[in-house]
Protein backbone atom coordinates (compact mmCIF):
# COMPACT_ATOMS: atom_id res chain seq x y z
CA UNK A 1 0.00 0.00 0.00
CA UNK A 2 3.10 2.32 0.89
CA UNK A 3 4.07 1.90 -2.88
CA UNK A 4 0.87 2.96 -4.35
CA UNK A 5 0.68 5.93 -2.93
CA UNK A 6 4.11 6.54 -3.52
CA UNK A 7 3.35 6.20 -6.82
CA UNK A 8 -0.24 8.31 -7.01
CA UNK A 9 1.57 11.12 -5.74
CA UNK A 10 4.39 10.59 -8.15
CA UNK A 11 1.87 11.13 -10.66
CA UNK A 12 -0.17 13.83 -9.00
CA UNK A 13 3.45 16.07 -9.37
CA UNK A 14 3.55 16.07 -12.63
CA UNK A 15 0.20 16.77 -13.52
CA UNK A 16 0.76 20.18 -12.16
CA UNK A 17 1.43 23.19 -14.11
CA UNK A 18 4.95 24.41 -14.07
CA UNK A 19 3.87 27.37 -12.27
CA UNK A 20 1.95 25.78 -9.24
CA UNK A 21 5.14 23.34 -9.07
CA UNK A 22 7.41 26.63 -8.77
CA UNK A 23 5.24 28.02 -6.27
CA UNK A 24 5.57 24.86 -4.03
CA UNK A 25 9.29 24.61 -4.45
CA UNK A 26 11.14 25.85 -1.99
CA UNK A 27 14.02 27.94 -3.89
CA UNK A 28 11.53 30.39 -5.01
CA UNK A 29 11.60 32.63 -2.28
CA UNK A 30 15.03 32.90 -2.41
CA UNK A 31 15.34 33.37 -5.78
CA UNK A 32 12.94 36.19 -5.95
CA UNK A 33 14.60 37.75 -3.23
CA UNK A 34 17.89 37.39 -4.94
CA UNK A 35 16.49 38.97 -7.84
CA UNK A 36 15.24 41.76 -6.00
CA UNK A 37 18.75 42.27 -4.39
CA UNK A 38 20.36 42.06 -7.80
CA UNK A 39 18.14 44.65 -9.30
CA UNK A 40 18.02 47.03 -6.30
CA UNK A 41 22.20 46.77 -6.80
CA UNK A 42 21.89 47.89 -10.71
CA UNK A 43 19.22 50.71 -10.19
CA UNK A 44 21.85 52.06 -7.31
CA UNK A 45 25.19 51.35 -9.78
CA UNK A 46 22.99 53.29 -12.64
CA UNK A 47 22.28 56.05 -10.07
CA UNK A 48 25.36 56.89 -8.99
CA UNK A 49 26.80 56.49 -12.42
CA UNK A 50 24.10 59.47 -12.84
CA UNK A 51 25.02 61.35 -10.21
CA UNK A 52 28.85 61.35 -10.84
CA UNK A 53 27.73 62.48 -14.69
CA UNK A 54 26.01 65.33 -12.94
CA UNK A 55 28.75 66.49 -10.73
CA UNK A 56 31.07 66.52 -13.66
CA UNK A 57 28.59 68.88 -15.45
CA UNK A 58 27.89 70.93 -12.36
CA UNK A 59 31.83 71.37 -12.07
CA UNK A 60 32.18 72.26 -15.49
CA UNK A 61 29.49 75.58 -15.37
CA UNK A 62 30.83 76.73 -12.15
CA UNK A 63 34.28 76.90 -14.23
CA UNK A 64 32.60 78.61 -17.36
CA UNK A 65 30.44 80.99 -14.90
CA UNK A 66 33.68 81.96 -12.85
CA UNK A 67 35.31 82.47 -16.54
CA UNK A 68 32.48 84.58 -17.36
CA UNK A 69 32.48 86.43 -14.33
CA UNK A 70 36.00 87.34 -14.78
CA UNK A 71 35.54 88.38 -18.07
CA UNK A 72 32.65 90.62 -16.83
CA UNK A 73 34.99 92.09 -14.35
CA UNK A 74 37.65 92.75 -16.58
CA UNK A 75 35.61 94.42 -19.57
CA UNK A 76 34.21 96.77 -16.53
CA UNK A 77 38.01 97.86 -15.82
CA UNK A 78 38.70 98.27 -19.54
CA UNK A 79 35.40 100.29 -19.78
CA UNK A 80 36.24 102.42 -16.90
CA UNK A 81 39.58 102.71 -18.31
CA UNK A 82 38.64 103.99 -21.72
CA UNK A 83 36.05 106.37 -20.27
CA UNK A 84 39.04 108.41 -17.90
CA UNK A 85 38.29 112.16 -18.80
CA UNK A 86 42.21 112.49 -19.17
CA UNK A 87 42.21 109.81 -21.80
CA UNK A 88 39.05 111.05 -23.72
CA UNK A 89 40.88 114.63 -23.67
CA UNK A 90 44.02 112.84 -24.84
CA UNK A 91 42.47 111.05 -27.87
CA UNK A 92 39.91 114.10 -28.85
CA UNK A 93 43.55 116.46 -29.10
CA UNK A 94 45.72 113.70 -30.68
CA UNK A 95 43.51 111.77 -32.79
CA UNK A 96 40.27 114.04 -33.67
CA UNK A 97 42.49 117.27 -33.61
CA UNK A 98 40.16 119.02 -31.33
CA UNK A 99 41.10 122.19 -29.24
CA UNK A 100 39.88 123.70 -25.89
CA UNK A 101 37.34 126.52 -26.48
CA UNK A 102 37.20 129.93 -24.86
CA UNK A 103 34.09 130.94 -22.83
CA UNK A 104 32.63 133.38 -25.65
CA UNK A 105 32.41 129.91 -28.02
CA UNK A 106 30.11 128.12 -25.86
CA UNK A 107 26.25 128.57 -26.47
CA UNK A 108 23.16 127.39 -24.24
CA UNK A 109 20.43 126.52 -26.04
CA UNK A 110 16.87 126.02 -23.75
CA UNK A 111 13.22 125.41 -24.86
CA UNK A 112 11.12 127.00 -22.01
CA UNK A 113 7.74 125.24 -21.99
CA UNK A 114 4.69 127.64 -20.57
CA UNK A 115 3.94 126.20 -17.70
CA UNK A 116 -0.49 125.97 -17.89
CA UNK A 117 -2.18 124.88 -14.82
CA UNK A 118 -5.19 123.01 -15.46
CA UNK A 119 -7.81 121.98 -12.82
CA UNK A 120 -10.78 119.64 -12.35
CA UNK A 121 -12.77 119.45 -16.02
CA UNK A 122 -10.39 121.07 -18.34
CA UNK A 123 -7.56 118.48 -16.87
CA UNK A 124 -9.91 115.71 -18.25
CA UNK A 125 -10.47 117.33 -21.52
CA UNK A 126 -6.51 117.95 -22.15
CA UNK A 127 -6.11 114.00 -20.90
CA UNK A 128 -8.90 113.15 -23.44
CA UNK A 129 -7.23 115.33 -26.55
CA UNK A 130 -3.58 113.95 -25.77
CA UNK A 131 -5.24 110.84 -25.96
CA UNK A 132 -7.13 111.19 -29.52
CA UNK A 133 -4.06 112.77 -30.73
CA UNK A 134 -2.27 109.92 -30.54
CA UNK A 135 -4.92 107.15 -32.04
CA UNK A 136 -3.84 105.81 -35.26
CA UNK A 137 -5.69 107.55 -38.08
CA UNK A 138 -7.03 105.50 -41.15
CA UNK A 139 -6.27 107.65 -44.38
CA UNK A 140 -8.46 107.67 -47.42
CA UNK A 141 -6.97 104.66 -48.77
CA UNK A 142 -7.45 102.71 -46.32
CA UNK A 143 -10.34 103.07 -45.88
CA UNK A 144 -11.19 102.26 -49.35
CA UNK A 145 -9.26 98.97 -49.16
CA UNK A 146 -11.39 98.10 -46.06
CA UNK A 147 -14.87 98.52 -48.01
CA UNK A 148 -13.63 96.56 -50.32
CA UNK A 149 -13.15 93.23 -48.00
CA UNK A 150 -16.26 93.89 -45.89
CA UNK A 151 -18.60 90.73 -46.29
CA UNK A 152 -21.82 92.39 -45.77
CA UNK A 153 -21.51 93.81 -49.59
CA UNK A 154 -21.50 97.60 -48.69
Amino acid sequence: MDVSITRYQATGRFRKTTLKRMIASRGLVPAIVLGIVVVCACVHVWQRNYVLELEKKNVLLEEEKMRLNDLIKKTGREVTELSRLSRIEQVALERLGLQRTSAENIFRITVEKPEVKREGLDNVFFAVQKLVNNLPVISETKADTLKEFRSDGQ
